[in-house]
């Protein structure tokens, strides 16, 4: 996860403005609800296959861009 997110924005010389979920940083983010249960060695197997019904939230640069109703 931490080469994905802050080592990928550090070797793009981005790390002070992107790269992790703090405040002063552009955040993107998506709230997932997943079934009960889930194997944590499969958790990305699982996140890759649900449907888009899964997405509970999405933000970008920070911001609620969508909230699925409860």
């Amino acid at each position: 996860l931490k080469l994905c997110t802050i080592g990928a924005a550090r070797a793009l010389g981005l790390g002070a403005e992107v790269g992790g979920l703090l405040e002063g940083k552009w955040g993107d983010a998506v709230a997932l609800t997943l079934p009960e249960g889930v194997d944590e060695s499969r958790l990305l197997d699982t996140v890759v296959t649900r449907d888009r019904d899964a997405v509970a939230a999405t933000f970008i640069g920070g911001r609620a861009v969508f909230r699925r109703a409860a």
